[in-house]
């Protein structure tokens, strides 16, 4: 939320930060959707209809924002036009492969299993972890303390007696 404001401070507050604020709020709405559509369905095949959709919606965006198929072949030229097994390339494929289809298909499994206001209190710790994580990788200084204790704050709350899950998991 710090970080959407920007330098100016509440100046800077524009129409990304009504969407930064609307994210998490879409993303438990999310948990709660996947938990009800597990119930009766195979996580693999619901983890594959996602990500097919994820991926058409990206595709027409890119070529929205890339002004036509052609700048985006271009574009895309910049990842394989060294052959499929180029260094770019395979950062590309290693990114889609862990971190999003090996993701998803995990993150919809534990939905079985996990309630989603855990889910969502587990998920909210990414940005932190890849923060500190990407921060410690690169030798740079952390300065997202605050944030960092707001999100602890916030997962203990949850976890030591934030309320009853309607439809808690055994």
């Amino acid at each position: 939320i710090l970080e959407g404001i920007g330098a100016g401070g509440l100046e800077d507050i524009g129409p990304g930060f009504g969407l930064l604020m609307l994210q998490p709020f879409m993303f438990g709405l999310s948990y709660l959707r996947i938990e009800k559509i597990m119930e009766d369905t195979d996580s693999l095949s619901f983890t594959a209809s996602q990500l097919i959709f994820t991926g058409l919606f990206a595709g027409l965006f890119s070529v929205g924002f890339e002004g036509g198929i052609g700048n985006l072949a271009d574009s895309l030229s910049g990842i394989v036009g060294d052959g499929w097994f180029s260094p770019q390339a395979l950062a590309v494929a290693y990114t889609a492969v862990f971190g999003t289809i090996i993701s998803v298909a995990l993150e919809t499994e534990a939905l079985k299993h996990v309630s989603p206001r855990e889910t969502s209190v587990v998920l909210t710790t990414e940005p932190l972890i890849a923060s500190i994580g990407g921060a410690w990788l690169l030798k740079e200084e952390f300065h997202g303390w605050l944030g960092a204790a707001l999100i602890i704050m916030a997962s203990v709350v949850t976890f030591l007696g934030g309320g009853e899950d309607v439809d808690a998991k055994e």
